[in-house]
């Protein structure tokens, strides 16, 4: 009989919600983003929750179906590139819970543009996946000592494959990836852990927030799930399972644990680099022409 995952007395804050496509009431599992599931997951297992994002009425819909697990959740909504509400996301949760235990790093967006579009996409993606998650980190890193708590990041398979028209959202994982080394190198010794999850295509609102329409995000995701040894993509439930194996306390430290098994065949590595970045770089050539049409 499997043991049931108790973490009534964690305190964890989950930054940047998204509930994935609108269903008309108030479940979330059609598409659910990552960070939707991960707060379910974790209400589950009766861990107390901060819930953060930009968007009031996507944190209430979450906070709403993890009351049915837990304590209610305190939501904050905030936005990860603004100095001041990243200061009062740590306030808050604090002068409510009065201590921190884990920290999920799930900021994220992902714009479309070519290299030569400029610099403004570029700083855009960098400020929210990069900077953000780093100045949290930063004014969380005194209480999670306090706790002997840890960190989760969530990145992505693209931190080490490029994609044409995805090179801001590459690099930010990159370096999200190293900054998960680096912070495990220098606060394992004082006890708290450092961990990211890469994971392959999951199925959310991330492309439809980067520019494809519907009907063009349908044709990314189910070309993506032709091409795949198991005939489907990840769903945010997937994500949100190893996100919270690794937050229990029983991981290591300074991992970034893929989860790609459905990855198109031909990226698969050790494939030459042209072979690997072709695949997904067409795929989604041929998703933003349909935008387009």
């Amino acid at each position: 009989m499997e043991k049931k995952v108790d973490l009534s007395i964690k305190l964890i804050i989950y930054c940047a919600l998204t509930v994935g496509t609108d269903t008309g009431d108030d479940t979330l599992y059609k598409c659910s983003g990552i960070g939707a599931e991960c707060a379910l997951l974790f209400a589950k297992a009766s861990a107390k929750l901060a819930l953060v994002g930009r968007n009031v009425g996507n944190l209430m819909k979450v906070a709403n179906s993890c009351k049915d697990f837990t304590s209610e959740p305190l939501v904050i909504a905030a936005d990860l590139c603004v100095q001041d509400d990243v200061e009062q996301i740590v306030n808050k949760t604090l002068a409510h819970f009065g201590r921190l235990d884990v920290l999920v790093n799930n900021a994220g967006i992902m714009v479309l543009r070519s290299i030569e579009a400029g610099i403004d996409a570029f700083e855009e993606v960098v400020r929210t996946n990069l900077w953000g998650p780093f100045r949290l980190t930063d004014l969380a890193m005194p209480h999670l000592i306090q706790a002997k708590g840890n960190v989760v990041n969530i990145s992505s398979m693209l931190s080490s494959m490029p994609v044409s028209m995805m090179t801001a959202y590459c690099m930010s994982k990159a370096a999200v990836d190293m900054f998960t080394k680096c912070a495990a190198v220098e606060f394992g010794p004082k006890g708290v852990r450092v961990n990211a999850v890469n994971p392959g295509p999951v199925k959310t609102a991330l492309m439809k927030n980067a520019g494809l329409n519907e009907e063009a995000d349908d044709l990314f995701y189910s070309t993506l799930e032709s091409a795949s040894p198991l005939g489907k993509v990840a769903c945010g439930k997937d994500v949100a399972e190893v996100v919270l194996f690794l937050a229990k306390g029983e991981a290591g430290t300074g991992a970034y644990l893929p989860k790609d098994e459905n990855s198109i065949p031909y990226e698969a590595k050790p494939a030459p680099l042209k072979l690997q970045t072709m695949g997904l770089s067409e795929i989604l050539s041929r998703s933003i022409e349909h935008t387009k049409m």
